[in-house]
C-alpha cells in the first residue's frame, strides 16, 4: 500500500518539465511508468480470480474419481517455498555504499577543480598589462628563462638590443719595462646607447668610463662577459677572412685553367680543322653506307617475317590446298577440316582478344552461327530447322560480311586468316554438303526432307534463330556490360562501327539520335541479315553452278583486298623509309657544302700545294641512292682510287 501511495503521489509531467532531463532519462521514466501500470493491471486481473479449487464440482463431472482424490492430495501437501533474500539485500546494500562512495569522491574532486578555478580566475582578473612586468616578475614565474638567458651571456650569444659597438685600434707607447719595446696596438671600444649614454673601454683592466654629451658620469669596471664577447668577435672575423682567401683562389686557379684551354683551343692551325672536318664527313659516309647495307639486307632477307608470321602464312597457304585438294578428291572430308581449324583458330583468337580486350567481338553473329553449324554437322545433322537456319545464315551474314567487314586473305596475319576463315569457310562446307557431298542423305538425313527451300518457312526459322542471338546479345553485352563499353575498357562491333566515320554505317549511325541508336542499329542488323538470305533461299540452294560463282565471287573479293594490303602497304612503307633517307642525305650534303664554303681556307706552308691539301681531295657525297647504293655495292671502286 505504501508503494501505491508513493507512486501516486509522483507527478511525472512535473518530472519531464522542470528538471531538465535528457530524452533518453525522460524516454526510460516514460518506460518505468508503462511497465508499472501494466503490473498493476496483470495483479488486479489476478486477483479478481478465485484462489480455491471446487473439488466436488469434478467429483460430479468426471467418471474417474481418482484423479480428483490424487489432486486434492496434492493441493494438502503443497507447502510454499521461502526464499531467504537476505543474501540478496547485503549485496545491494554494499553496491549502493560503494557507488555512495564513489560519489563522494568525485564531489571532492570537483571542488578541488572548483577551488583552483576560482584561483585561476582571480589571478586573472588581479594581473597587471604585460608592459608593466619586470623582469624579476618573468623570471619568478619561468625560472628556466633566467638559466637560459645566464647560459647564452656565458657562451657570448647575447646581445643587448638598443647598445652599438664601435671597435677601434690606436698605437701608444708602453713604459712598461715588462713588455717589449716599440709600439702596442691597444683597443678601445665606444658603446653608444639608445638614452645617449656613451661608454669608453680604454682598457679592458682599467675600466669603463660612461659620459653624456660629453660630460663624464661614472667608471666601471669591465665585466668578463664583455672580454669574451670580443674575444669571440675576432675568432669568427679570422675564420670568415681566411675562407673567403680561400675560396677567391680557388675560383682564380678555376679562371685560369679556362683561359689556357681556351688559348689553346684558339692557337690550333688550319690543318688540324681541315684533317677533323674530313674525319667528320668519312665517318658519316661510313654511318649511311653502313644503313644502307642493312635496309638492302633486311629488305632482300627472309628474316624480316618473324617466326610466328611464317607459320601462319605455311598454316593459310597449306589450309588453302588441302581444301582444295579435298573438293576434288573426298568431299565428305569438308566437314571435319571445317571444324578441326575452327577448333584451332577461334580458342587462339579468344585468347589474343582477350588480351586486348577485345573479347566482346567474340558475342557477334558469326561465331553464334559457327558453333551452331557444328552441333548441327555434329550432334544433330536430321534436324530440319536447324539445317535451314545455318545454310541461310552461313550464306546470308557470314558470306557478305567478307565484303561489308573488308577481310583479306593476308597469309601471314593470323588475325585476318581467322576473320576470314569464319566467313567463308561456311558457306564453303554447306555448298559441298548441298551439292557436291557424295550421298548426303545418309550423312544429313535432314536433306531428304528438303529438296527445296520453302522461302518463307525458311527466313521465319533464320529470323528467330537471328532474334534468339540478338536478345542475348543486347542483353549480355549492351545492357549488362554498358558501364564497361561506355568507359571505353571494352569494344564492340556496334561502338567500333559508330566512331569509323568513314564507312557508311558509321555515317548514317551518327545521324540517329543517341537513344535511338542501339534499337536503329539492332533493327538494320535483322533487315540486312534478311535481305543477304534472299540468294540462298531462290537461287543458291537449287544451283551448283550459282553456288560455285558465288564464292568465287567472295573468295576474289578477299584476294582483292589480300592484294591491296600487300602493295599499298608494304610498298608504301619502304617508300616512306626511302625518302626519308634521300632527305637525310641531301641534308647532310648541303649542311657539308655550307660549311666548307663558310670556313676561311688555312694558308699553305713551301712546298705543298692545294692538292695535297685535304680540303681540296676530289671527294663528293652522294646525294642520290642510286649513288650511294652503287657506293655500297662496288667496294672495289674505293680500293682503285
Amino acid at each position: 500500500m505504501a508503494s501505491k501511495a508513493a507512486v501516486a503521489a509522483v507527478d511525472f509531467t512535473r518530472i519531464y518539465s522542470t528538471l531538465g532531463l535528457g530524452k533518453e532519462t525522460i524516454a526510460s521514466l516514460q518506460a518505468f511508468r508503462k511497465r508499472h501500470s501494466e503490473a498493476q493491471r496483470i495483479q488486479a486481473q489476478f486477483g479478481s480470480q478465485p484462489t480455491t479449487v471446487d473439488l466436488a464440482h469434478y467429483r460430479s463431472i468426471l467418471k474417474n474419481k481418482a484423479i480428483v482424490d490424487d489432486a486434492e492430495k496434492l493441493l494438502k501437501e503443497f507447502k510454499v517455498v521461502t526464499y531467504d533474500v537476505n543474501a540478496h539485500i547485503k549485496a545491494i546494500e554494499t553496491f549502493e555504499a560503494k557507488a555512495v562512495e564513489k560519489a563522494q569522491a568525485t564531489a571532492a574532486q570537483i571542488d578541488v577543480e572548483l577551488n583552483e578555478l576560482q584561483s585561476t580566475l582571480a589571478n586573472i582578473e588581479e594581473a597587471r598589462p604585460f608592459e608593466d612586468l619586470t623582469v624579476e616578475d618573468v623570471g619568478n614565474a619561468h625560472p628556466r628563462i633566467l638559466e637560459a638567458v645566464e647560459t647564452m651571456v656565458q657562451k657570448g650569444k647575447w646581445t643587448v638590443p638598443g647598445m652599438f659597438i664601435v671597435l677601434s685600434f690606436i698605437p701608444l707607447r708602453s713604459n712598461d719595462a715588462s713588455r717589449l719595446q716599440g709600439e702596442v696596438w691597444r683597443p678601445f671600444v665606444d658603446l653608444e646607447f639608445h638614452n645617449g649614454v656613451k661608454a669608453t673601454i680604454a682598457d679592458f683592466k682599467d675600466g669603463v668610463s660612461l659620459e653624456r654629451d660629453g660630460c663624464p658620469l661614472s667608471t666601471m669596471s669591465t665585466r668578463p662577459d664583455l672580454r669574451i664577447a670580443i674575444d669571440t668577435m675576432e675568432t669568427f672575423f679570422d675564420s670568415r677572412i681566411d675562407l673567403l682567401q680561400r675560396q677567391i683562389q680557388k675560383h682564380s686557379d678555376r679562371l685560369k685553367f679556362k683561359a689556357e684551354e681556351a688559348l689553346k683551343k684558339r692557337v690550333q692551325s688550319g690543318d688540324v680543322l681541315a684533317e677533323n672536318f674530313d674525319r667528320e664527313v668519312k665517318n658519316f659516309k661510313l654511318k649511311v653506307s653502313a644503313r644502307m647495307q642493312t635496309l638492302a639486307a633486311s629488305w632482300h632477307s627472309a628474316k624480316v617475317v618473324r617466326t610466328r608470321d611464317k607459320v601462319t602464312f605455311f598454316l593459310g597457304v597449306m589450309s588453302l590446298l588441302v581444301s582444295a585438294f579435298l573438293f576434288g578428291l573426298a568431299p565428305q572430308w569438308i566437314p571435319v577440316a571445317y571444324t578441326v581449324q575452327g577448333l584451332y583458330l577461334l580458342p587462339l583468337r579468344a585468347y589474343t582478344y582477350k588480351k586486348r580486350s577485345w573479347h566482346y567481338f567474340l558475342f557477334d553473329l558469326c561465331y553464334y552461327v559457327t558453333v551452331l553449324n557444328w552441333i548441327y554437322l555434329w550432334f544433330f545433322p536430321s534436324n530440319t530447322a536447324l539445317f535451314m537456319a545455318c545454310y541461310c545464315l552461313s550464306h546470308g551474314s557470314l558470306a557478305s560480311a567478307v565484303i561489308t567487314w573488308r577481310n583479306s586473305l593476308v597469309f601471314h596475319d593470323s588475325d585476318k586468316v581467322t576473320s576470314l576463315f569464319v566467313h567463308i569457310y561456311a558457306p564453303y562446307t554447306f555448298t559441298v554438303i548441298r551439292h557436291f557431298y557424295p550421298n548426303a542423305e545418309e550423312r544429313f538425313p535432314a536433306l531428304k526432307a528438303l529438296p527445296y527451300l520453302d522461302p518463307v518457312r525458311a527466313l521465319l526459322v533464320s529470323g528467330a534463330i537471328y532474334l534468339s542471338w540478338q536478345f542475348m546479345y543486347w542483353k549480355f553485352v549492351l545492357v549488362d556490360r554498358r558501364t564497361k563499353i561506355e568507359s571505353g575498357q571494352r569494344t564492340t562491333s556496334f561502338s567500333y562501327l559508330l566512331n569509323d566515320k568513314r564507312g557508311a554505317i558509321g555515317r548514317a549511325l551518327s545521324t540517329v539520335p543517341p537513344q535511338y541508336r542501339e534499337m536503329s542499329f539492332m533493327t538494320g542488323q535483322l533487315v540486312y541479315s534478311l535481305l543477304t538470305e534472299l540468294p540462298a533461299v531462290y537461287l543458291l540452294y537449287d544451283s551448283p553452278a550459282w553456288s560455285a560463282a558465288f564464292l568465287i565471287v567472295i573468295f576474289s573479293v578477299s584476294v582483292w583486298n589480300g592484294g591491296g594490303f600487300y602493295i599499298e602497304v608494304f610498298g608504301r612503307k619502304f617508300e616512306r623509309e626511302l625518302e626519308a633517307l634521300r632527305k637525310e642525305l641531301a641534308d647532310s650534303s648541303n649542311n657539308s657544302n655550307s660549311s666548307r664554303s663558310g670556313r676561311s681556307s688555312p694558308t699553305f706552308m713551301d712546298g705543298e700545294s692545294a692538292a695535297s691539301s685535304p680540303l681540296f681531295m676530289n671527294q663528293k657525297l652522294p646525294v642520290s641512292l642510286e649513288e650511294l647504293l652503287s657506293d655500297v655495292e662496288s667496294p672495289e671502286k674505293d680500293k682503285e682510287q
